[in-house]
């Protein structure tokens, strides 16, 4: 089958979960022979990647080639073929000429778009539109949603079919947006050893994304609370200049470069705090630090008691019901924050951080829960589901046409188009390189 992901967050590099889960999905379905395609931006604010240089950096040091062209960067990511737009600006036309020449089977568009014109922009192209739902807050609907909006509900409405994560959010979209869908567990934890390396006697107490949403008033309330132990903070797509401002008055806080193998993380790590105060979705993170063995603290909002699999700490918070009208430098609605009792937050991470015997039930008790969890995720679950999609398609799907504004004049920056040539002539070339590629599979 041919599949074409299109998404508001970079494909690489992956730092947030619906990123992961979106980028491990579609390479093992590249690797289980099918055509997989991907347009997402490549320069995003949001996800760290300010400029295009910064992107060809990233490229770079991942030893990524790249075909440029004057609105994407074009690679191949373990058989994938990405188109990184320059700019969002773009996703409209490329989107089109893309769907014209790949002609996908179907359509994946991912939530983390609040206005919705990804996935308008694939309903216009096509019926065969699968809508991915990983993220609460960018539903247009639902007391966990940062806006609502009866049209772009009606426009969800439309999808083909809902795939979620959590049983959570399957109830979310039902009971508030009158929507069916489908809970699959992502193939994500296949590049996780799986080993435990908890050790009590080192380590940090660790938070990744640490942000309003995510509840980094717990974090630094814990980390002043216990001032003889070591604290760390991993900064991704939600944390805020004001965010890296607090994180670093608080002197036994270290701030962790993110990384793409999260293994790097908790292999660091003694303890993970997860407090979060939106309606989490599942809390990949969580089900990630365990299988590594670390014993997580989380909050029981959303999906994330899910994600603790019944592993015990799973702690009551108030959580945020109402959002301004104003957005952070990380383009998310500024929430309102309630403010949180600490006692049993306080009370559990003293009993793991006191108590050795304490700390090793948990740590084996999360590792066990977690591989169990792992062993019955497989790719042949999306591949069935998808292919009986596809069946039931078929037959009403249109065809697409597409007019002059989604054609794509290249030049380029990081494999360099010559300037003098047609705009038929580039487009040839730019066929043929990306041909090239294809055979490469780079």
């Amino acid at each position: 089958m041919k599949f074409l992901l299109v998404q508001n967050t970079t494909f690489v590099p992956t730092l947030g979960g619906a990123n992961k889960a979106n980028r491990a999905l579609m390479e093992q379905l590249a690797a289980n022979g099918h055509s997989c395609m991907v347009i997402a931006p490549g320069v995003s604010k949001v996800q760290g990647i300010a400029s295009r240089e910064r992107f060809t950096e990233e490229l770079d040091a991942r030893g990524i080639q790249a075909i440029s062209s004057a609105q994407a960067d074009t690679f191949f990511s373990n058989q994938v073929e990405v188109h990184a737009l320059v700019s969002n600006a773009f996703f409209r036309n490329v989107m089109k000429e893309k769907i014209q020449a790949f002609q996908p089977d179907l359509i994946l568009v991912s939530s983390e778009d609040p206005a919705q014109v990804l996935l308008a922009t694939a309903l216009e192209l096509s019926r065969k539109v699968i809508y991915i739902c990983h993220t609460t807050l960018a539903l247009p609907f639902g007391p966990d949603c940062a806006y609502e909006s009866k049209a772009q509900k009606e426009l969800l409405q439309k999808a083909a079919a809902v795939i979620t994560v959590s049983e959570y959010l399957k109830d979310y979209l039902s009971r508030w947006g009158g929507i069916s869908s489908e809970v699959i567990s992502f193939p994500v934890y296949g590049n996780i050893k799986g080993s435990n390396v908890a050790d009590f006697d080192k380590g940090y107490v660790t938070m990744i994304n640490p942000s309003s949403i995510k509840g980094i008033s717990i974090f630094t309330s814990l980390a002043e609370r216990f001032p003889m132990h070591s604290f760390a903070a991993v900064p991704t797509w939600a944390t805020t200049a004001q965010d890296l401002a607090v994180l670093r008055n608080v002197p036994n806080v270290t701030i962790l470069e993110p990384r793409d193998n999260v293994s790097e993380i908790f292999e660091r790590s003694k303890v993970l705090l997860v407090p979060s105060l939106w309606g989490e979705a599942f809390g990949q993170v969580a089900v990630e630090a365990m299988l590594h063995g670390i014993p997580v603290l989380s909050s029981d909002v959303g999906g994330l008691k899910e994600a603790k699999l019944g592993v015990s700490y799973s702690i009551p918070v108030v959580p945020i019901k109402e959002y301004t009208e104003q957005f952070d430098d990380r383009m998310i609605p500024i929430p309102v924050v309630p403010e949180q009792p600490l006692e049993q937050w306080e009370q559990s991470l003293q009993e793991l951080l006191e108590s050795r015997k304490h700390y090793q039930e948990v740590s084996v008790q999360s590792h066990a829960a977690a591989k169990k969890f792992v062993e019955q995720i497989h790719i042949g679950t999306f591949e069935t589901v998808f292919m009986h999609l596809n069946e039931r398609l078929s037959d009403t799907a249109t065809e697409i046409e597409v007019d002059a504004e989604g054609s794509v004049n290249g030049s380029g920056s990081v494999s360099r188009l010559p300037s003098n040539l047609s705009a038929d002539k580039k487009d040839l070339l730019m066929a043929r390189l990306l041909e090239k590629m294809r055979s490469n599979k780079y």
